[in-house]
């Protein structure tokens, strides 16, 4: 009989499978552009990644990486989070406009990063203009 695995492990395995489908399609080359794009297909209730070449002075190629069908942004989280973890590329999401991470409590942007830091530089400079 099968162990039931919980969401954590889940999102693991689905972050390990996106992972070995990325290294399918990713070549170092000099001036290419690479980065993963992840798609709220409301419709279907589920989150589509895709894979994204450019090659000056070709054509951008987008390749289907996996559809995850657990429809929950918690989940989502965790799978973004172990892919940024693996690597660097720009992460790019569509059709989340006006939702935010659970855990991170962050709005989900089109370019995003799960860790921003203040700008404490500009933040003290406004403080101090506010003040004279």
């Amino acid at each position: 009989m099968a162990i039931p695995l919980n969401n954590s492990q889940k999102s693991h395995n689905e972050a390990r499978l996106i992972s070995r489908r990325i290294t399918q399609y990713f070549k170092p080359h000099i001036k290419a552009r690479y980065q993963i794009l992840v798609v709220n297909n409301k419709f279907d209730q589920t989150f589509n990644f895709f894979f994204e070449l450019q090659q000056p002075p070709q054509l951008p190629h987008s390749f289907p990486l996996h559809r995850v069908t657990h429809y929950d942004l918690a989940y989502l989280e965790e799978i973004i989070k172990q892919l940024q973890s693996e690597y660097g590329f720009t992460f790019t999401f569509r059709n989340f406009t006006g939702l935010f991470w659970p855990n991170a409590q962050q709005a989900i942007s089109v370019h995003h990063q799960l860790t921003v830091k203040k700008n404490l530089i500009h933040s003290q400079s406004l403080t101090k203009h506010k003040s004279e």
